[in-house]
């Protein structure tokens, strides 16, 4: 019996053994997949429920979007060329992130790390500037 657990354990050892080789050998998509790039965008701030639901941006949409906001809806930034960057925040710098939830409806510049995965653009925020 005793020789037959040791055959099977060698067995399956040599099985795994092969399966790790195989799939070392297969093309693995890297996780940074998306390179960041370091840029300053100039945009209004959204709350992206609203404008996904029904374009909800601009002045009178403000105390709406406020609201949703300091719910936790997710924040994006509308530029001029009608771009929406999904706002993110950043580890190293979460005051960045933090002012714009009481910029909503307004026009800011971030700067951050611009990155585009699975069809989505986004900005780490590291920074936030008001536009005069």
């Amino acid at each position: 019996m005793r020789p037959r657990i040791v055959a099977c354990v060698a067995a399956l050892a040599l099985c795994i053994v092969i399966a790790g080789l195989a799939w070392s050998q297969q093309e693995h998509p890297k996780a940074s997949a998306a390179t960041p790039e370091m840029k300053t965008i100039q945009g209004e701030v959204l709350d992206m429920m609203c404008y996904m639901a029904h374009e909800g941006k601009g002045p009178k949409h403000k105390k709406c979007a406020e609201t949703c906001i300091s719910e936790g809806a997710p924040m994006g930034l509308l530029t001029s060329d009608g771009s929406v960057y999904l706002l993110v925040g950043d580890h190293a710098a979460p005051d960045a992130y933090a002012s714009l939830k009481t910029k909503a409806a307004e026009q800011v510049k971030v700067s951050g790390d611009v990155m585009h995965r699975g069809g989505v653009q986004a900005v780490v925020v590291k920074s936030v500037a008001a536009v005069k």
